[in-house]
């Protein structure tokens, strides 16, 4: 894994939380451009001795050994100091063009990179932008809730980096999981609201006794009491049950035949 940046402290912050274990590289055209800047502040911008030194020392630094170019640097720095009486902006871009690139030695040995097949330049990863993002999202007519941009452009990256395969059964797992953690909780707090609006008495809690009504002894059922009852809710012997129409029992096929069969029993008996 390698991480071609530009050097930046924040980009190098980026680069340790997601992958520490990267190798970093800094983008050839950066350092190319802080060695360029000594050489026009030493033997002037556009001179014929500045172009041929930046020639020869910028082959060295892509194929060579990036100490020859660090030792080159702080030669110009010494004499730089030394000189009568000495130019200050000349010192000063040394002095930043030479911090820069020894703070960055580690990432500027691009003869070892390149033999090993590492890139060596951020020029893939920048048109990455054209041909990675915006061929999928910025397609006529389209428009992305912000929420939506980052899982869209993630699954365009592992598309584009043949890793669906690999990639995708991770995802649909963490995305199961996400959906379970979501129901359930769901289901604990509709659980909770049930159990905050149940009265106490109704979830398990001891209720107060219920003092045992006298009885007196059984009364039957007096013949003036029988005849003010409605005819209807007379039982008549021998009657089968019928239940009600609404009954769903009526509904159901096996009810409706048992009920045409008892009909017809009771029908024959009368």
């Amino acid at each position: 894994m390698c991480a071609v940046t530009d050097g930046a402290e924040w980009e190098q912050g980026f680069v340790d939380l997601h992958r520490r274990d990267a190798t970093r590289i800094l983008d050839f055209s950066h350092g190319a451009g802080y060695v360029a800047d000594a050489g026009d502040a030493v033997y002037g911008e556009g001179t014929a001795t500045n172009q041929t030194w930046r020639k020869d020392t910028l082959h060295v630094l892509k194929h060579g050994s990036p100490d020859r170019v660090l030792t080159t640097l702080h030669e110009m720095h010494h004499q730089a100091q030394a000189s009568e009486p000495g130019d200050g902006a000349t010192l000063t871009t040394l002095t930043t063009s030479l911090g820069y690139l020894e703070k960055r030695r580690a990432h500027i040995d691009y003869a070892r990179f390149q033999q090993l097949g590492y890139p060596i330049g951020s020029g893939s990863v920048e048109s990455g932008n054209t041909l990675v993002v915006e061929a999928r999202l910025k397609g006529a007519g389209m428009h992305w809730a912000r929420p939506h941009v980052d899982p869209m452009l993630g699954l365009r990256n592992i598309a584009c980096s043949d890793r669906w395969d690999e990639a995708w059964p991770q995802i649909t797992k963490q995305l199961r999981r996400q959906a379970h953690t979501a129901h359930l909780h769901r289901y604990q707090r509709r659980r909770a609201k049930r159990t905050a609006s149940t009265p106490v008495s109704e979830r398990g809690a001891i209720s107060a006794p219920v003092a045992p009504q006298e009885t007196g002894p059984a009364r039957l059922p007096s013949v003036s009491a029988s005849l003010k009852q409605p005819a209807d809710s007379i039982p008549v012997a021998n009657q089968p049950y019928r239940p009600p129409t609404n009954h769903p029992w009526r509904h159901s096929p096996i009810g409706r035949a048992r009920f045409e069969s008892t009909r017809r029993t009771g029908n024959a008996k009368l």
